[in-house]
């Protein structure tokens, strides 16, 4: 809003400024990109804006086919927008990240309309503390001096991350100067292993990891319950475990894990192939996860293979769910399950494959998933 006021064509209700707008190029698919400056005429407000989007998944340099201004101040970018400059620019070529904008007027414009902004600004990051790495874009807050603000860690940084500390002011009032805070991250540590102090002495360390392996080998027994030597909750104690303590030990990140959970068929020719596409379980590893059995009219879930994995924890590293579907359920089958008539199931069954160019119900059932037809229930 503020931009907006400062600068009449963004307001104005009538085509007066049409013939103001200098477009570099169409949108396009091959370029993703929309660029245009704009002229103003209003005296005592900026003389020209340019305008940059750029849609692409990777950052690009937009040059403005308008090369009357040579000298830009920016005003908006994918962090914030407002009056107050966000940098400069010379020439008429800007860099511009990855699905994001860049707003700037020309300099001359913006030092001789002197608009400034009445509001107070804190600049919030989310930084991994062990490599100084953005988790997540910073976020600009902002709102008038003297007004309060509350700054809350980022609902995007996986759970995987935990917030170790907070520098600057998570909360307070804002001030006619730029203010900072940032939300520092360490990696989780799953419950099994703050439960691995297997000799007592107050720490995990390497002494347990030998211990673990001594239990393994059974060159000692456990003093603890076999349960708390699982400590990537794959549900078994081995040398993974071991493997898993030591990373632990010399600092390597054991926080996280996925569950693959696939859907397999045997075709006519006694061949597995896959059903439909994996659905895909991560987070901390310790946390729970639970599958359910894909199904398919014309197809069941083969009850002597049913995984004994298909809910549980998600353990460290990767695991795998193997649901396998049983093919070709009989037309009454079929009609019982959608409580029709079996002339109706051959009926359906014909025109789909007709349509589908189907060879066999097989076939029918990967196109239609893979056309995201309304076959699933």
């Amino acid at each position: 809003m503020q931009i907006k006021s400062a600068f009449s064509p963004l307001t104005a209700m009538d085509n007066s400024y049409a013939d103001k707008y200098t477009f570099t190029k169409k949108v396009s698919a091959s370029t993703n990109q929309i660029s245009f400056t704009i002229q103003n005429d209003v005296e005592g407000e900026w003389n020209k804006m340019a305008v940059i989007y750029n849609n692409a998944t990777t950052a690009a340099d937009v040059t403005l086919s308008d090369t009357s201004v040579t000298d830009w101040v920016v005003i908006a970018n994918g962090e914030t927008a407002g009056l107050d400059s966000l940098g400069e620019v010379t020439g008429s070529t800007f860099t511009v990240p990855a699905r994001s904008a860049i707003v700037a007027v020309d300099k001359a414009g913006y030092e001789s309309a002197g608009i400034k902004s009445s509001n107070g600004k804190v600049k919030v990051n989310y930084v991994y503390e062990a490599t100084g790495e953005k988790l997540e874009d910073s976020v600009i807050l902002q709102g008038s001096v003297g007004s309060g603000y509350v700054t809350v860690p980022s609902a995007v940084v996986p759970d995987t991350y935990i917030v170790s500390r907070i520098e600057g002011n998570a909360e307070g009032k804002y001030t006619s100067d730029m203010q900072e805070v940032t939300y520092y991250y360490t990696d989780y540590i799953p419950e099994s292993l703050k439960n691995a102090d297997f000799n007592g002495d107050g720490e995990v360390n390497v002494i347990d990891a030998t211990l673990l392996q001594k239990y393994i080998v059974k060159l000692e027994t456990p003093t603890v319950d076999e349960s708390v030597l699982d400590l990537n909750y794959d549900g078994t104690f081995n040398v993974e475990d071991t493997t898993m303590i030591m990373k632990y030990v010399v600092g390597i990140p054991v926080s996280s894990g996925k569950v693959t959970v696939n859907y397999y068929y045997t075709d006519a020719d006694g061949k597995q192939q896959k059903l439909t596409d994996s659905i895909v379980f991560a987070g901390r590893a310790g946390s729970t996860y639970e599958s359910t059995a894909f199904k398919v009219v014309g197809y069941a879930v083969d009850p002597d293979r049913m995984p004994e994995n298909q809910s549980g924890l998600i353990p460290y590293g990767e695991a795998e769910v193997l649901e396998h579907i049983s093919n070709g359920l009989s037309t009454n089958d079929i009609a019982q399950q959608l409580n029709i008539s079996n002339n109706t199931v051959e009926f359906h069954r014909h025109n789909l494959m007709k349509k589908l160019s189907a060879n066999n119900m097989a076939q029918l059932v990967k196109k239609a998933i893979q056309l995201g037809l309304n076959f699933i229930k």
